[in-house]
């Protein structure tokens, strides 16, 4: 017998079922699909049992069915033969880290201060750095530690640094060098915390004679906010400076800057990084000269500008080679050359000078100088050793 109302909900029922089903799927919108269909899945289950009892009306439904799904490829857009068709992926999704959603809730570099101001009046900030978590791209994976280096602070002997960390692992932070038991401040660290923010604050009484670096190490992926204080007074002179001869206008280069032993011949220092009037030129890490300037301790050392050219800002220091194999040349400071000289706007009338004296120190060095001039500025670099 031939039910025609049990047709017509069959063919209903199917027509909607196949309708629904798109046939140029992607793996992703299948999976997609999937899961928005879970809790759907029982009520299909049974809705297609029940008609699976019904052998005629399941024939004539799969024949509507299949004459529906021709309908629908007449007009339907076909795939491109050139689209990849990707297998879903197995592999679990990343893991979020909890850092990247608290940065904003990290004390700003202004509070760090008023924090460590509060018990050190007059101190002000020298280096401050931060690392927005919420903007590395990647999983979350423990092990992994990132460098940072916020800066170099200036001679003194009592330092002040304040942080605030938030995610997974430790903050550790270290001033000076490592190497130079008598430049090195050490390092300390404290907790990130997935869910609160850690603040320190911390002092450090080191007596140095040459700027001490400051680095970070940490997860990558924490969020963190750094500042490092010193007493006013150590900040670098800012009262202005006579030049020893009259200065004369720059030319069109970047002046030659060279270096002498007791008046004796001098030797053009190296160019670094430079730019001037306009054009630059950005060398790989700090120059090691290789030819060598020989001196003994107690001689008298001049770098002297050409041209009677005036450096409007300086810092010249001893430095040693630090240089790691295969890596772009490393200098550290270690002593002052001469007392080294800010001057923001560049200003000769200001601060100037063309000559810059200094008593040898025994050892091996490379003397780096870091000219300021109005129109630009150069690193200059000389291999000296003293000998005692």
């Amino acid at each position: 017998m031939h039910d025609t109302k049990i047709e017509e909900q069959l063919r209903s029922v199917l027509r909607a079922e196949a309708d629904s089903v798109p046939l140029s799927l992607t793996a992703g919108e299948l999976e997609l699909r999937l899961r928005l269909r879970r809790s759907q899945r029982a009520n299909q289950r049974m809705l297609l049992g029940a008609a699976a009892t019904v052998a005629l009306a399941v024939g004539i439904g799969a024949a509507v069915l299949t004459i529906n799904r021709n309908n629908n490829q007449s007009v339907a857009t076909s795939p491109s033969p050139s689209a990849p068709v990707l297998a879903p992926s197995s592999t679990a999704e990343p893991t979020a880290n909890p850092s990247a959603m608290v940065f904003r809730d990290l004390p700003t570099e202004e509070a760090l201060i008023a924090a460590a101001q509060e018990g050190h009046p007059g101190f002000v900030v020298v280096a401050e750095a931060h690392e927005d978590g919420s903007l590395v791209e990647g999983s979350f994976a423990p092990g992994e530690r990132s460098i940072h280096q916020v800066g170099f602070a200036p001679v003194t002997d009592h330092y002040v640094i304040a942080f605030a960390c938030s995610g997974l692992g430790e903050f550790t932070w270290s001033i000076g060098d490592q190497n130079a038991p008598t430049r090195n401040a050490g390092s300390a660290n404290g907790p990130c915390d997935p869910e609160a923010t850690v603040s320190e604050v911390s002092d450090i009484h080191m007596e140095t004679d040459a700027p001490v670096e400051v680095d970070t190490v940490t997860d990558p992926h924490a969020s963190w906010r750094i500042v490092v204080l010193v007493a006013q007074t150590a900040v670098p002179d800012a009262t202005g400076h006579e030049p020893s001869v009259p200065c004369q206008p720059s030319g069109a280069r970047l002046p030659k800057v060279s270096l002498s032993v007791d008046g004796g011949n001098s030797t053009a220092g190296e160019v670094g990084t430079s730019a001037w009037k306009g054009t630059a030129d950005d060398a790989a890490g700090d120059v090691i000269p290789q030819t060598v300037i020989h001196a003994k301790a107690g001689d008298q050392l001049q770098i002297r500008i050409a041209d009677d050219v005036c450096a409007s800002s300086w810092s010249i220091t001893y430095g040693l080679d630090a240089t790691g194999p295969g890596e772009p040349g490393t200098v550290r400071p270690v002593w002052y050359f001469v007392p080294q000289q800010q001057n923001g706007g560049s200003d000769l009338a200001f601060a100037a000078e063309n000559r810059f004296e200094s008593v040898a120190r025994a050892g091996d060095w490379i003397i780096h100088a870091d000219l300021g001039f109005p129109d630009g500025g150069g690193q200059y670099y000389w291999h000296v050793i003293v000998e005692p």
